[in-house]
């Protein structure tokens, strides 16, 4: 894989590191005359050339969170509680994150139709200051090159429904770093894209993080996607994280049982029977401050239900009121 081409607009190398923190995140949806808190209490934070992975089974506020992080939440969808950080300045809930760009899941239907790839990309790089339109060009022809597009001169002429699924993904990844990003938001990136083409583009994510020395989060239901790319996990339920820790000790040493069932209904039947986690998640409509989870544990508890959880502080936390007297050892998932 080559060497990625010099960001166009350089930091002054005494300017502060870029890092993304997400303090206390409330999100409220509005549902006919009801208000809902879908994400609760969420907390996190990365320095530069970090990688995040967030999991979680569909609904559990992981894109909610993620959108809410880049200003883009989707209509009817508001923060209602907490700060978004972005170097350290607090972020309006509307205002424009200049350090931080996001990958969607879908780059079809992120991408505009009525436009051609190449002049998307040069939009993107025109929204730094200083930037002119000979620049802008010249980047995303460089940018379609970085990023593994071959013919790079002609596909910039082309439409986004003229490419495939890869090489879409490869435009929005292109996008993104033509403006200069220091956080890049990944909501679940490779979903859509076959096992050759997912490889490739998580390999060049990883470059971009290591060369460029970017922040990386990266929303994924795949334990073993974030198994090779992250450094660090943390597990959403139900809207709030419930454990959080290093990458290698969240997949083989879980200490909440939330997270031991994912990794069970994710381990294949060479390693152990195959083991779904029963039950449905909770409606937001319904979620308390005790344990979300405990519906469905087998390890719950009448405490479990009636005692309000609160996930700890330290490297390797969770917010399991039973984490110390349970020994939730796996396997984990193979690299």
């Amino acid at each position: 894989m080559t060497a990625l081409s010099e960001p166009l607009v350089r930091r002054a190398p005494d300017a502060p590191s870029a890092g993304l923190r997400v303090d206390d995140l409330h999100v409220a949806i509005s549902r006919g005359h009801s208000i809902i808190d879908a994400v609760t209490g969420v907390t996190f934070d990365l320095e530069r050339g970090e990688t995040l992975g967030i999991v979680g089974e569909s609904g559990s506020g992981k894109s909610l969170t993620l959108r809410a992080a880049m200003g883009a939440l989707p209509r009817g969808a508001e923060i209602s509680g907490g700060d978004i950080l972005v170097d350290g300045d607090v972020m309006k809930p509307d205002q424009r994150r200049p350090h931080v760009a996001m990958i969607f899941q879908d780059p079809l239907g992120a991408l505009n139709p009525t436009r051609r790839v190449g002049r998307q990309i040069m939009d993107a790089a025109l929204s730094r200051e200083g930037v002119t339109k000979k620049q802008a060009a010249e980047r995303a022809l460089q940018l379609l090159k970085d990023v593994g597009i071959s013919d790079a001169a002609r596909r910039m002429r082309m439409w986004p429904h003229e490419l495939s699924g890869g090489l879409r993904q490869r435009i929005m990844i292109a996008m993104a770093l033509a403006t200069d990003p220091e956080v890049l938001l990944c909501d679940e990136p490779t979903t859509a894209l076959d096992v050759t083409v997912q490889d490739q583009i998580l390999g060049l994510l990883d470059q971009i993080r290591r060369e460029r020395n970017v922040a990386l989060v990266f929303v994924t239901h795949d334990l073993a996607v974030v198994a090779n790319l992250c450094q660090r996990i943390a597990v959403m339920y139900a809207g709030e994280i419930v454990e959080v820790g290093p990458a290698a000790e969240v997949l083989t040493s879980p200490k909440h049982p939330y997270t031991r069932a994912l990794l069970d209904a994710s381990i294949t039947a060479e390693v152990r029977p195959f083991r779904p986690i029963p039950g449905l998640p909770p409606d937001p409509t319904t979620f308390t401050d005790t344990c979300r989870f405990a519906a469905r544990c087998g390890f719950a508890t009448d405490s479990c239900r009636t005692v309000p959880t609160t996930l700890g502080v330290g490297a390797h936390v969770s917010n399991c009121i039973r984490e110390s007297e349970l020994a939730l050892e796996t396997e984990g998932v193979a690299a």
